[in-house]
């Protein structure tokens, strides 16, 4: 299993990024777990972007799914022999995405995605990719994500605020990708996202076998970022940069 991080900001890109996107790869199977501004056109220097195999979109916040609506085209224009493309989804997305984006034909649409419910999703399997979500505390309903394969446990936070039932889904895995959007000095900020210290302690508490830090806000110091996390965990740990791939 391959973890491929194709955007990585928080709420904005950073100068030549993109926001969340994370194309997992087993064997032949892609899926690809969120869609944020930028994410389509760095989807392209991994696969055509017909051939992905699922799209999951974990909440709706904009940093996590614009690109599906220029995505809806090109899959419309350039795949049609294999559509409807597999969307899960938080519910309602289908609708919302419609409404927000003014779609001019809501059968096509239909035709292009085939949503279902993230909510439950419980072992779900892929092209050998099992997919489990986990609510977590943010825009209602966020999902977390655990992916398997071959012994294999990845998982992704998602936007979270800091929780204790995180450290049961995280304990063990391979990779945690972790949102570690503030500094240590906001903790207590009243937004639903995790700080360098939460992501560390998160780690070392869960055993975690490698940390990779995203959803980092543009405007932040990386290296301190990475600093403050160190300084609860000592594990290995990453920084995610569009294109970096990790291999398990």
């Amino acid at each position: 299993m391959e973890i491929i991080v194709l955007g990585a900001s928080g709420t904005f890109p950073r100068a030549g990024g993109a926001c969340n996107g994370y194309l997992v790869r087993h064997g032949q199977t892609n899926i690809l777990i969120d869609m944020g501004t930028g994410v389509l056109s760095r989807l392209y220097d991994w696969l055509s972007p017909g051939d992905l195999d699922a799209l999951v979109i974990t909440h709706l916040h904009p940093d996590h799914f614009l690109d599906i609506y220029p995505y809806r085209y090109y899959l419309e224009f350039c795949a049609r022999d294999k559509l409807p493309l597999q969307v899960l989804a938080p519910t309602g997305a289908s609708d919302y995405i419609q409404r927000l984006f003014n779609e001019p034909d809501p059968t096509k649409f239909g035709e292009v995605f085939s949503f279902s419910d993230l909510q439950g999703v419980a072992g779900k399997n892929i092209g050998g990719l099992a997919l489990t979500s986990h609510e977590v505390p943010h825009l209602k309903p966020t999902y977390g994500m655990t992916v398997e394969a071959d012994g294999r446990r990845v998982f992704y936070t998602s936007d979270t605020a800091f929780d204790e039932s995180l450290g049961k889904i995280a304990d063990g895995v391979d990779l945690l990708l972790a949102e570690t959007t503030l500094t240590a000095a906001q903790v207590g900020t009243p937004v639903a996202h995790m700080t360098t210290t939460q992501v560390g302690k998160l780690a070392s508490e869960a055993r975690v076998d490698r940390l990779l830090l995203t959803h980092i806000w543009p405007h932040f110091d990386r290296q301190t970022i990475l600093e403050e996390v160190r300084a609860e965990f000592n594990g290995k740990i990453d920084l995610a940069d569009e294109g970096l791939v990790i291999a398990l």
